[in-house]
């Protein structure tokens, strides 16, 4: 359930003149939801989505949908998400695309810092909207007339790249951990030796890829890398991280739902770090399903080397999938598995 966009379709529904007439629709950070249904009469419908799971969503729905949206509209919808940065990034990708006298309707959580949001719009931006709150969400309609000429620019500029603080990586808004390297991975780095990483491997979750970029710059010698990840701008960050080891290495970058789709089979070793929250709660099934996945994709005798939080129910799941297992330490709330199938 998406509560911000159950707030906008109310609103919408409430209001049918906002949007009566208007033919050509862009949707920023879209889902499948019943809000498209208003739109069925409109002439064009274009929904942009960066996370594999939604974007997949969205075309099984045939909606015609991209990582990008070039074509200009009546009205736009953006919905925040949890990542500020991204929000405003949308928001100025939303004022781009605005035919004369558009209109965008955008809707976030106030859990998730929508309030701060519309302030941040109008104290910094200088844009004038109009507020509306159900089920602890808001609705914001801005007119394209009551938008500064200098706002777009501003918030387009959210969208940039940049670097990790004391590193040389590119992260973007998005990327988990974009703003200092994760513990979890900073202690899997410590134990790659423990694993033979020559041959065809792969990078479950890879982000920006840091797993990835720590291997290849202290010269283990794989010669097939596979990077998997479900945020497109992520990988697009992991594709400027490791550009410079191509030579040396192949490596594929697969925007790609490891849940949904099925990765390369037959790899020599995998590393991760899988994900354990949905939203801001812990949640070990995502987890789980990235050790599926990695069983699947191993040869016999194949390793993963992962890091998990420690209080996380791996240890079960791993006798039924692999012939070996091994905790290899646990330390600061995280614990380090190697895992023979």
């Amino acid at each position: 359930m998406d509560s911000s966009l159950d707030a906008l379709y109310y609103y919408l529904e409430s209001n049918p003149d906002l949007i009566s007439g208007a033919q050509e629709i862009n949707f920023y950070n879209a889902k499948v939801h019943k809000l498209l249904d208003l739109f069925n009469n409109s002439s064009r419908l274009s929904c942009m989505q960066t996370f594999r799971p939604y974007f997949l969503q969205l075309r099984s729905y045939n909606l015609a949908t991209s990582t990008k949206i070039e074509d200009k509209c009546d009205i736009a919808i953006v919905d925040f998400g949890k990542h500020k940065q991204e929000a405003l990034w949308h928001l100025g990708l939303a004022i781009k695309s605005l035919n004369h006298n558009g209109k965008i309707f955008a809707a976030g959580s106030n859990d998730l810092g929508s309030k701060s949001l519309q302030k941040k719009l109008e104290n910094d931006y200088g844009i004038s909207l109009e507020s509306y709150s159900k089920k602890k969400c808001r609705v914001l309609t801005i007119n394209q007339k009551d938008i500064p000429e200098a706002a777009m620019e501003e918030l387009l500029d959210k969208g940039n790249f940049f670097k990790l603080e004391g590193s040389d990586l590119t992260v973007s808004a998005t990327s988990f951990s974009s703003k200092k390297i994760d513990a979890g991975s900073l202690l899997l780095t410590e134990y790659f030796n423990q694993i033979n990483t020559k041959g065809h491997g792969a990078d479950f979750g890879s982000g920006y890829g840091y797993l990835s970029y720590f291997l290849l710059n202290n010269k283990h010698k794989a010669s097939l890398l596979d990077l998997y990840e479900a945020d497109y701008l992520s990988l697009e960050c992991a594709k400027i991280n490791l550009n410079s080891f191509s030579t040396n290495c192949k490596i594929n970058f697969n925007w790609t739902d490891l849940f949904s789709e099925t990765p390369q089979s037959n790899l020599d070793w995998i590393i991760m770090n899988p994900p354990f929250h949905l939203g801001d709660k812990t949640n070990a099934g995502i987890g789980l399903k990235f050790i599926q996945s990695a069983a699947r994709s191993l040869r016999s005798g194949g390793e993963l080397l992962m890091v998990a939080n420690r209080l996380l129910p791996y240890k079960k799941f791993n006798k039924k999938l692999f012939s070996k297992h091994n905790c290899l330490v646990e330390k600061n709330g995280f614990k380090v598995i190697l895992a023979i199938k």
